[in-house]
Order: structure tokens, then C-alpha cells, then sequence
């Protein structure tokens, strides 16, 4: 089954007019991470790369960010007639990726770490801006719940399931109204498009937990006081973050992400206790992409260190005990 990937390139996407102006698609190579991944050796590339590397924002690399890495590569070296997406202003572009073999070449600049790098490049067919029937595909016209997974803050992320069917028919130019009448789009639709009430409620809400998540970071930093203190870090900015949980509000339609009960935001809340709250998924994590989801403050609260699977499984345990 062939692959749709949203992608960016490079840091602040700086290769993307590389990709428009020569028709591939591509990621971004430490010269001496390379020989690793060229010897399939994960586990060595994994090791160098914590040992030696830092992230793009300057921060300790962990060992499934540095996984992640070598699985860049080798998806970009592999990818043959799989769909690749990106978001460039108000235009969403699209390719397909080509048989031909990936090639190597040196951008002729070192990246944070200090390294040479290179571009590995595989050959696609030219970008598009419109679908096969000719229609401009304009990032202002997408559903919202769509905008939500055709962008990525991440460097890769491969679509599947709803998203990936949703993502093809679009650009075939297909009639997309089966998809936008189910329930859960129409409520994204609806919660993208609130009363200015609410929207100014949500802003609210989403400064609230960017300073909580600031506060909490400050005071946890793995000291020694009653107990030692999980140590956690915020690996983005505030603004990011901030984007992070819009984006977040939006692609969970408004629901909490375990119990799927109504979210309610600041100076328009029934409840306190429904008010959105940010969750780390993993508890032992940090603040960072992937790792992050949006739930009612009472169930922050009762999961509290829990997993999410253990969590949702207790969950589960209580919702039968009441049927």
C-alpha cells in the first residue's frame, strides 16, 4: 500500500523551494550520523547520536527523537510511488515519489551540532498545487478537521486509517461531503468556527496552560526538596506550545482526549472541574510533541502519574460497573 507522508524540509523549512525547483523529496544528513545508517546499524546510529548530538532548538536528544532520525532517512531512501504532502502558505502541494535510486549531496553547511551535512534526495514527479481535476487545492478552503492532519509540527508523519483515504480523495478531486457530514467532523467545524465568546474563552485557556507548563517546568527540574521532583522540560517555545493545543482543541473536536466528555474553557465554563487541562500522555516524559493531549482537569487529576493505558483501562472498569 503505497505511503502519504506530510512532510517539512529542513529546519524552518529551508529546503522546501530545493524540493519544488528539482522534484524531490528529502531530509536533512549529519555527515557522521550517515555511515551508521548506511551499515543499517540502528542501534550504533542511536548510541552515536545521543552521545553526540543535540536537537535543532539546542536541547538534550532522547532516545526515540534519535530513533526517529534514522527512520527519516530510510524513509526517505525507500519511498517509491508514495504520496508526499506539504503545507506552503495558503497552497498545499503534492508529488509521488519515483523508482530511481536516493542520492547524496552536501549542503555545504553544518548543521547545530557543528557537522557537515548533506541533502539525501529521492526523485519524485513535479509538485502540484491543484488536484487532478484542476482545482486549486488552498490551504483557506480545507475542513478544519483536515487542516489539522495535513500539517505537521514534526519532520515526517505518515497518514493512516480515515486520515489516509481522506487525504487521497482530496487530491483526486473527489466529492468529499460523506467525510464532512459524519459527527465528529461537523462538531470540529463547529468548534473551529465558535462565537467569539468562546474563542476568546479558549485563548484564555491556552495562555493559562502555556504559564502552567511554564511554572511547572521551573520547579521541576529533578531537585531535591520533601521528594525528588520529576525532571521535566518544555521542548518548544510558547508560541509553539501554543499552537500545539489549538491544534490539539481542534483535531479532538473539543473532547477530552480519555473520557471524551466536553472540554470547557476559562470565563465560559459550567464547571471548573470540565475545564481543559494539558496532559503529558507519558507521565515520565516531557512537554513535547507526541507526547501531549488535552483533558478535563478532573481527569488530570485523577490519572495523575498513571499511564494512559492503565488509566483508560481503570476507565473502562468504571464505565461497566454502571451499565
Amino acid at each position: 500500500m503505497n505511503k502519504v507522508i506530510v512532510s517539512l524540509f529542513g529546519a524552518e523549512n529551508f529546503a522546501w523551494q530545493r524540493c519544488l525547483a528539482n522534484n524531490v523529496v528529502l531530509t536533512i544528513s549529519d555527515d557522521d550520523l550517515r555511515s551508521y545508517w548506511t551499515a543499517g546499524d540502528r542501534d550504533g546510529f542511536v548510541a552515536f547520536a545521543l552521545a553526540n548530538k543535540k536537537t535543532q532548538r539546542g536541547n538534550q536528544l532522547n532516545k526515540s527523537t534519535a530513533s526517529r532520525w534514522y527512520g527519516l532517512h530510510s524513509n526517505v531512501a525507500a519511498t517509491n510511488g508514495d504520496y508526499w504532502l506539504h503545507r506552503d502558505g495558503d497552497t498545499l502541494w503534492w508529488t509521488v515519489t519515483k523508482a530511481d535510486s536516493f542520492t547524496v549531496t552536501p549542503t555545504g553547511a553544518s548543521g547545530i551540532n557543528g557537522v557537515p551535512q548533506s541533502y539525501l534526495e529521492k526523485p519524485c514527479e513535479p509538485w502540484l498545487k491543484v488536484d487532478l481535476r484542476g482545482d486549486a487545492l488552498a490551504w483557506s478552503a480545507l475542513h478544519p478537521k483536515a487542516k489539522n492532519f495535513l500539517t505537521t509540527q514534526s519532520t515526517q508523519s505518515s497518514l493512516s486509517g480515515e486520515k489516509r483515504d481522506y487525504a487521497l480523495a482530496l487530491l483526486r478531486g473527489d466529492d468529499l461531503s460523506s467525510w464532512h457530514q459524519k459527527l465528529e467532523w461537523r462538531r470540529a467545524a463547529g468548534f473551529q468556527g465558535a462565537a467569539a465568546g468562546l474563542l476568546q474563552a479558549k485563548r484564555r485557556a491556552i495562555s493559562r496552560m502555556v504559564s502552567t507548563v511554564r511554572n511547572t517546568v521551573a520547579r521541576a527540574n529533578g531537585q531535591l526538596v520533601e521528594r525528588v521532583q520529576k525532571n521535566k522540560e518544555l521542548r518548544m517555545t510558547d508560541e509553539e506550545l501554543s499552537q500545539l493545543i489549538e491544534t490539539l482543541a481542534d483535531e479532538q473536536g473539543g473532547l477530552c482526549a480519555l473520557s471524551g466528555i466536553p472540554l470547557q474553557f476559562d470565563g465560559f465554563e459550567t464547571d471548573t472541574r470540565l475545564r481543559c487541562s494539558l496532559d503529558r500522555k507519558d507521565s515520565d516524559g516531557h512537554y513535547e510533541y507526541g507526547n501531549l493531549q488535552l483533558v478535563c482537569a478532573f481527569i488530570n487529576k485523577w490519572k495523575s502519574d498513571e499511564s494512559d493505558d492503565e488509566f483508560k483501562r481503570l476507565l473502562k472498569i468504571v464505565r461497566k460497573s454502571h451499565h
